[in-house]
Order: structure tokens, then sequence, then C-alpha cells
């Protein structure tokens, strides 16, 4: 399932996700950045390297359950 509304942050950047799940994050300056989505509830942190002159592209995952 697509988690829509779910904020996403990273260092001094947040933003909401698309009722889809896609979100945008721009004019992060070239590095490496911990990013970290949550819905209130249930929250994962990805680390994304951002390259100078690229789109990056992350799939975060957001499990709500242990799974038997």
């Amino acid at each position: 399932d697509v988690l829509g509304g779910a904020s996403v942050t990273t260092w001094n950047r947040s933003t909401t996700s698309s009722a889809n799940g896609y979100f945008v994050l721009s004019n992060l300056t070239a590095g490496t950045y911990t990013a970290t989505a949550s819905n209130g509830t249930y929250a994962t942190s990805v680390t994304v390297t951002v390259t100078a002159g690229k789109t990056t592209s992350v799939d975060v995952k957001i499990y709500c359950c242990a799974v038997n």
C-alpha cells in the first residue's frame, strides 16, 4: 500500500508525500543525507546520496507490522 500524506524530512528540508506517495525535496547540495518518512505512527529512515546535476530517486518503505 502507498502511504500518502507522510512527512518526509532531511537535513533542514521537509515536505509531505502526495496521495500516490511521491515527494520532492529540491535544491539539496551534493552529499549524503538521512531521509526520514513518517505518518505519526510509523517511521523509517534511509541514507540518500545526492549527486550534483542529477535527480536522485529513493524508494522508502514503511512497514507497519511484524510478519509471521
